[in-house]
């Protein structure tokens, strides 16, 4: 373990704390799908196969395979009752079959758009968030599926927190031997992460500095550490050298001079959004897309770089209004 991080805390710990802040059915939700390892539909789908349903029966079946305490038993049961898990489990069935398994975001806005779909039964009658259990579906489907470029597109775009974050998604490529993938995983992850050091660094609050910096840079440094083992396990030559000489120089800050600027335009709106549109054209993802953008402000001037900076600050000034705020809000389906 690094210097300031904390070790992450218990599962039952972390169970704590959630069941702390939630009322009654929140809680109850919570308790039943941490200990039976299930979402609420999944547990449908075996209330509506089981061989019985008589009642008595139904609530030993579940405690026995399930170990929910007889409250949480009574609770699924009676949820059963409104929700219909015939039509829950056939609405599944359908769903599997029209997504595109090419655009995971897409696919899971087709789902969340649709509120009145027997899939959202529970979470309408209960009053609870309706996206945790189709973002989690979805992922389920596409992983059935075989779908993995997809998910490693969206993974890679969110930066290294704990080891276990990408177990899944790693078991999966690593069963379908797409080793390029897992590669592509982590280089975007760390990278990431660094990016986020470097954020850090340059920009806390000097109060702040000594422990925000240090707490960001070990856990980008752990990133690093489990990509390399993974690079070594599959025996990625290339990947291990490239990403050991990265951790080696974040770990020592040490960061390599711009070089002669080739580029001599001045930065301006136009090269501006021109450099943005080469970014977004050459990365599929956005850790490589940012990867590009470095790599193109290099050839710059450093006061020309200092100017990008400036009018990115002020486009993303302009997209902090109400007006835009509320046009996420209804495309996104609140």
């Amino acid at each position: 373990m690094r210097g300031d991080v904390e070790p992450p805390d218990s599962v039952k710990d972390l169970q704590d704390e959630l069941l702390s802040g939630l009322n009654e059915t929140q809680r109850q939700v919570l308790t039943i799908q941490t200990t039976s390892r299930k979402r609420l539909d999944e547990l449908f789908s075996e209330i509506f196969h089981a061989a019985t349903k008589d009642s008595g029966e139904l609530r030993s079946m579940l405690t026995e395979r399930h170990g929910l305490a007889a409250d949480n038993v009574d609770f699924l049961l009676n949820l059963a009752q409104q929700v219909d898990p015939e039509a829950v489990d056939r609405d599944k069935v359908a769903l599997k079959e029209a997504f595109s398994y090419r655009d995971y975001r897409q696919d899971l806005d087709w789902l969340l758009n649709d509120r009145d779909r027997p899939f959202h039964a529970a979470m309408r009658i209960l009053g609870l968030g309706y996206y945790a259990p189709a973002a989690e579906f979805v992922l389920d489907c596409y992983y059935e599926k075989g779908a993995l470029e997809p998910i490693v597109r969206i993974k890679s775009s969110q930066a290294y927190r704990v080891a276990g974050r990408f177990d899944e998604l790693l078991h999966h490529l690593q069963k379908a031997q797409r080793h390029d993938l897992i590669e592509r995983l982590w280089i975007s992850v760390v990278r990431l992460a660094r990016a986020e050091f470097l954020s850090v660094r340059h920009s806390s609050d000097p109060g702040q500095r000594p422990y925000v910096v240090d707490q960001q840079k070990n856990v980008a440094l752990d990133g690093y550490d489990h990509a390399i083992d993974w690079m070594t396990r599959l025996g990625r030559l290339d990947a291990i050298r490239q990403l050991t000489e990265e951790r080696d120089a974040m770990r020592e800050e040490r960061f390599a001079a711009l070089p002669p600027a080739s580029d001599l335009r001045r930065m301006d709106e136009e090269v501006f959004w021109e450099v943005i549109s080469r970014a977004l054209s050459e990365g599929p993802t956005t850790p490589e897309q940012l990867a590009v953008l470095g790599e193109l402000l290099r050839a710059f001037k450093a006061a020309d770089i200092k100017r990008f900076g400036s009018l990115y600050a002020r486009n993303m000034r302009k997209l902090y209004h109400w007006n835009v705020w509320a046009l996420a809000y209804a495309a996104r389906g609140g």
